[in-house]
């Protein structure tokens, strides 16, 4: 066969289709005379019955040939030889002294091959299905890797993603959940997820940051220009109107003297709050009181504003209740202002209660009023900082601070504030302090 495909299938193929010989283009005419004349030379062998001398058993110094049973021994001893390397020392028994080229000795390995394969139908097919197992192996390793580095694709594109838009991650940025006990691949792209979250986070941070701060500067300015205003104006007009009387010069001292407490009650509450976030109360001084006593003195403490406002302030405490760990100076601040904040809220007639139940080693506070509640849409803002509304979003007389306050001194204390509330029915706020395991001797 004469041809220009070279590869190793193509002459498999073309060998398997029949044909004696393989030769490749270009080649030479020496070469092709060459391998014409071997082929010659095999048809006639072929068609030549062994000869009685090609058929004798041939014996030299020990080592036996017998060409018809195709078996070798030496002294003996049977010696294991395959059909080519039998062929051979057969051809160099039978010539001996004889030099061989190194195109005839292919030739007579060629012309073992293909005797054999002529005769053995089984290794024919072995070697069919040898090629054939190693060309699905290959198949199956293509699409083995082909699926081992999909995820690590999906990786490497959620990662592309992810620097495309500046480090700002999103669902599509990020790799599909992978279980935390899953192999390296899918602990890599949770550690990319994580990694992604947090420096979004990051990212997001300092727009945050600013975003609070022009709003704290905004309410701050605004809280205290209108109680400065009002109290400039009524300065201004005791000062330009000479004639008032005592009565209404006394409305307007009034006044004025409302608006300063007001203005001074916000910057020390700015004041203290600045001081909170700074760290300097970050570490409260803690003992064990009476929470029960603490509350009895805080709820005598509003008894006439509440009075004067027509609003019943209980304290429903149970007894034998026991001591707390914490900073008694803070806790006091606490309830003073939900007290405070309760009491602003609650109309004429209205009710505000302290409770106190001790439970799971904590005891727990909840001050509850049958105010005008707090709207959804509000609730999850109510300990923002100067934020303030009623029910229907009406302002109330306090700086919004009171609640902010309150919220950061239980989180000192490793607590946290929290609230429910219906409109219309009323709020309750709740915290809870750890049980003392060592009360204070009275």
């Amino acid at each position: 066969m004469l041809t220009a495909k070279s590869s190793e299938v193509d002459r498999v193929v073309g060998l398997e289709l029949g044909a004696d010989d393989y030769l490749t283009k270009p080649f030479s005419i020496r070469e092709l005379v060459a391998r014409v004349k071997a082929l010659f030379r095999r048809v006639e062998a072929l068609r030549q019955p062994a000869s009685p001398e090609e058929a004798r058993r041939i014996e030299v110094a020990g080592l036996v040939i017998d060409p018809e049973a195709r078996r070798v021994s030496v002294n003996g001893e049977p010696i294991r030889l395959t059909a080519m390397e039998f062929d051979l020392l057969l051809q160099f028994a039978r010539h001996p002294g004889r030099v061989y080229t190194r195109a005839q000795l292919l030739d007579l390995v060629y012309d073992s091959v293909a005797e054999m394969l002529r005769r053995s139908y089984i290794l024919r097919l072995s070697t069919g299905l040898a090629a054939g197992g190693l060309l699905f192996a290959l198949a199956g390793g293509l699409v083995g890797f082909s699926l081992l580095t999909r995820r690590l694709r999906a990786l490497a594109a959620s990662m592309d993603e992810f620097r495309r838009r500046h480090f700002t991650a999103d669902d599509r940025s990020r790799p599909e959940r992978r279980r935390p006990d899953g192999d390296e691949i899918d602990q890599l792209a949770g550690s990319f997820e994580q990694m992604a979250r947090r420096i979004d986070e990051q990212m997001k941070a300092p727009e945050e940051k600013d975003a609070l701060r022009r709003e704290l500067v905004a309410n701050v300015s605004h809280d205290l220009r209108t109680p400065l205003a009002t109290l400039h104006g009524y300065l201004e007009t005791l000062a330009l109107k000479e004639q008032l009387g005592a009565a209404e010069r006394a409305d307007y001292l009034a006044a004025a003297v409302r608006h300063s407490e007001r203005l001074g009650r916000l910057v020390n509450e700015l004041f203290e709050l600045a001081k909170l976030d700074a760290g300097e109360a970050h570490h409260p001084h803690v003992e064990a009181f009476s929470l029960a006593e603490l509350v009895q003195d805080v709820v005598q403490e509003f008894q006439l504003r509440a009075a004067e406002r027509g609003v019943r302030l209980e304290a429903q405490l149970g007894a034998d209740l026991p001591f707390v760990e914490a900073d008694i100076g803070m806790v006091e601040r606490v309830l003073e202002n939900l007290v405070e904040n309760a009491l602003r809220h609650t109309p004429e007639q209205g009710r505000v209660s302290v409770r106190l139940l001790a439970a799971d080693g904590l005891l727990h506070v909840a001050v509850e009023d049958t105010g005008c509640g707090i709207t959804p849409e509000d609730l999850p803002r109510i300990f923002d900082r100067f934020y303030r509304a009623g029910a229907n979003g009406a302002t109330t007389g306090g700086t919004g601070l009171g609640l902010a306050i309150s919220m950061r001194i239980l989180e000192l204390h490793g607590r946290s504030l929290e609230a429910r509330s219906q409109p219309g029915q009323g709020t309750t706020f709740t915290f809870a302090l750890p049980v003392a395991t060592e009360p204070s001797v009275p």
